[in-house]
């Protein structure tokens, strides 16, 4: 039995949320674990597990999978606005979040190599110039631009 309950008031807000959350004690890892119910998957070997992830072991056991951890005196809408903020499934699902974070790697690449290729023509013109430009002993001696 484990050594703390969570508050009633909170657990009604959790599964509101989502009736398939829980969340339980950990005396072993000294924290709450908020979980969720796995609907679909296959059994797990108990063997694949070892002492230390003894919790682990036991909420699949259950057919729960973590979700989050908490503290002791962070057991409060945090939590629930922390689940609402990493919710996948609110952001329109795991293929249009990849999707979303693909344009954003895209679009920084070609930001970058924007400023990359700006930074070449830069470094190009002030060589041109550079090269152009007639020394004080090139004009001592008569010298037009572009001759040595």
């Amino acid at each position: 039995m484990p050594l703390f309950t969570p508050p009633q008031g909170f657990v009604e807000r959790l599964r509101a949320y989502d009736h398939l959350l829980r969340v339980r004690w950990s005396d072993y890892e000294q924290r709450w674990r908020i979980e969720r119910r796995i609907t679909f998957g296959r059994s797990m070997d108990p063997d694949l597990f070892k002492e230390q992830h003894y919790e682990e072991f036991c909420a699949r056991r259950e057919g729960y999978v973590p979700v989050l951890y908490c503290r002791k005196e962070q057991l409060d809408n945090r939590v629930l606005f922390t689940l609402w903020a990493a919710d996948i499934q609110r952001q329109g699902g795991a293929v249009a979040v990849a999707k979303r974070i693909e344009e954003q790697e895209d679009a920084y690449r070609m930001k970058s190599r924007a400023r990359w290729m700006d930074d070449v023509y830069n470094q190009a013109k002030d060589y041109y110039n550079w090269m152009n430009t007639l020394t004080p002993t090139q004009r001592s001696l008569g010298k037009q631009v572009g001759e040595r």
